[in-house]
């Protein structure tokens, strides 16, 4: 019931929306030629695993926005039977659907899992990896190796921010040695290796466009505590999730640990024995009261830490790059938290009362239908409707269209601002030119533009235009719609903004 819910919301209306400014960078580089799409500016922060399944499963240089979109859907479809998995692995079949029916209706995982970037596959290889990583680490069994190994490498393949998940584990694994018996397993070790190895070819891509990458990510702003927590809350159904259940439950983990108050199943538990070091406690030693298990001189070490280490890498690593290398706090980047975020409360809460999971999962859900049908009657206009608008709009023996270049050196972002003309075109009829803007927002490096006497509707992306208008002596006007009227039109990313003639009197 819950998959059938979960394809309902994320297949209904998939091809509805205008495609925005980073989907038409995955149209894009998925009908270039395969060797230059991976050098493209745009695209250098996005591994090429996406573009080569829309290359796979359509060839159709024009496909429409439903089929650009299909991968994502598809991989948010997905990952809610593997959040179930992971969650009957960490806390019993009531976690499993408690965080299935949470991830099901959680609208930023539903928002990019309707949107043609790899956001939705990324969460979705997090989930797989991380409970293959866990099983490998207890079970050693030879399919867990060879499933993981793939898991990790193609989510790698997707995202490189993936990097930090990656990292969780190692951590993990580190962990774990120091409490056995100070060694890495070998078993766990040679799967980091072999993925190690599957990914070198991306890693120097990395490395050899790093700095191209780097400037790419030049919109992106210092995060602050508050923005950090605000994306936090964005991930787990906002500040009443992050205060009022996150926090308390953090609070008392440790007291219900050592009461030894715990309604999880306890297979595949790592268990070391009192006095017996480097050892790893039977199955049916890990029952409550058994030697080992909850006891204060032994050590347990559940998927709990695994989940607190995805939770902080994933999240918190994200805001300790931002502060020592290069800001990349965005919500979008911080997807991979979203489950550990989810799975941690429900876990407790199933600590604290028996059914607490189901409780969270039903009032959250509830909250998370309501946001939805919110979203879903407010609609942002995008590139579609800017040319539909500009098509009844505009007269080709008066006016004329003037998109903003933001010309910025070596990364082919003049190609990205005009790819929403290529996919969504003007008629031919209507006059269409470009005002390119230095990297200074101010110097105009085709200043004949301004010079033309018709009015013209300008789209502006991110130039300020008003001082630009200004001194070239041109007025912006007001637009009307509708007995309103309005300084400007938002159609996202571009304001649309109506240029009165120029004035030739003198």
């Amino acid at each position: 019931a819950l998959l059938i819910l979960a394809l309902s919301v994320r297949l209904y209306g998939l091809g509805e929306r205008s495609l925005w400014a980073d989907e038409f960078c995955t149209w894009h580089v998925s009908r270039m030629p395969l060797g230059e799409s991976f050098r493209w500016g745009p695209e250098l922060t996005k591994p090429p695993l996406y573009q080569l399944i829309l290359r796979t499963i359509t060839s159709d240089p024009h496909p429409p926005e439903w089929v650009l979109r299909l991968p994502a859907a598809i991989a948010g479809i997905l990952a809610i039977p593997a959040a179930f998995w992971l969650g009957t692995l960490a806390g019993g079949v009531r976690v499993g659907c408690a965080l299935a029916g949470l991830l099901a209706m959680q609208s930023f995982h539903i928002h990019h899992s309707q949107e043609a970037r790899p956001y939705s596959m990324l969460v979705l290889g997090c989930i797989l990896s991380t409970g293959l990583w866990y099983r490998l680490v207890t079970s050693r069994r030879s399919v867990n190796w060879v499933l993981y190994v793939v898991a990790a490498t193609l989510t790698f393949h997707a995202h490189y921010l993936f990097v930090l998940t990656l990292a969780a584990h190692v951590i993990w694994l580190a962990f774990v040695s120091v409490k056995r018996d100070r060694r890495f397993p070998r078993f766990p070790s040679f799967a980091l290796l072999a993925v190690g190895v599957l990914c070198v070819p991306m890693v120097w891509h990395y490395i050899v466009y790093r700095q191209m990458t780097f400037q790419g990510l030049d919109w992106i702003r210092p995060p602050t505590c508050a923005s950090a927590f605000a994306v936090l809350a964005k991930l787990s159904f906002g500040y009443a999730w992050v205060f009022a259940v996150l926090a308390p439950s953090l609070l008392f983990w440790n007291t219900k640990w050592k009461r030894g108050k715990s309604h999880i199943p306890n297979r595949d538990r790592l268990t070391v024995t009192p006095g017996v070091k480097g050892q790893v406690a039977p199955r049916d030693a890990q029952a409550p009261g058994a030697p080992g298990f909850h006891s204060t001189r032994g050590s347990v070490l559940p998927i709990d830490w695994l989940l607190l280490m995805w939770l902080g890498c994933a999240w918190f690593g994200l805001l300790v790059i931002s502060w020592i290398r290069h800001p990349a706090m965005v919500d979008r980047y911080a997807i991979p938290a979203i489950v550990p975020a989810l799975l941690l409360p429900l876990l407790v809460s199933q600590r604290l009362f028996q059914k607490g999971p189901f409780v969270l999962m039903a009032a959250f859900m509830a909250y998370g239908g309501v946001h939805r049908l919110d979203q879903s009657s407010a609609v942002a206009l995008g590139f579609r409707e800017l040319v539909e608008f500009l098509s009844e709009r505009v007269d080709p023996a008066k006016d004329a269209v003037v998109l903003t270049i933001d010309d910025m050196a070596d990364l082919h972002w003049d190609d990205a601002e005009r790819l929403g003309f290529a996919y969504y075109p003007l008629p031919t009829s209507m006059p269409y030119s470009e005002l390119h803007v230095a990297p200074d927002g101010i110097t105009v490096e085709n200043p004949e533009v301004l010079k033309d006497p018709r009015a013209f509707w300008l789209m502006v992306l991110h130039t300020d235009p008003f001082p630009i208008l200004e001194r070239a002596g041109r007025k912006a006007l007001q637009i009307q719609i509708e007995n309103r009227w309005f300084s400007q039109l938002l159609f996202e990313p571009y304001r649309l903004l109506y240029v009165a003639p120029l004035n030739t009197t003198p």
